[in-house]
């Protein structure tokens, strides 16, 4: 009997150390899944920045040869709201970037 218990509690510690270590993995994996999905998701927001700073652009063109005030003034108010997208944009980017410096720390331990 004492023999049985020994060994019975033996084998809950390698159960036990095994499990440990296969959730550590586990989370180690989900974790690296998110810097891939964050580091997608900024690249791709930059390419919208691109885009919209390049209809910016457009927009100071159509504004500069404006025919009328009230045109002109649409058109500031498209460039305002485009600036404003941006800004929404980095402040993203921003926080990814910092949740991406979070978890990299977490994984470097």
């Amino acid at each position: 009997r004492t023999d049985r218990d020994e060994l019975r509690e033996i084998l809950q510690e390698a159960w036990n150390r095994a499990s440990a270590e296969g959730k550590r993995r586990q989370e180690r994996s989900s974790m690296e899944g998110h810097l891939e999905r964050w580091e997608a998701l900024i690249e791709k927001n930059k390419g919208i920045i691109a885009s919209i700073e390049e209809q910016i652009e457009y927009c100071e063109e159509q504004e500069a040869n404006a025919q009328t005030d009230h045109f002109a003034d649409t058109v500031r108010g498209w460039i305002q709201e485009k600036q404003d997208k941006i800004a929404d944009i980095e402040t993203t980017n921003s926080c990814l970037e910092e949740k991406l410096q979070s978890v990299r720390s977490q994984l470097d331990r």
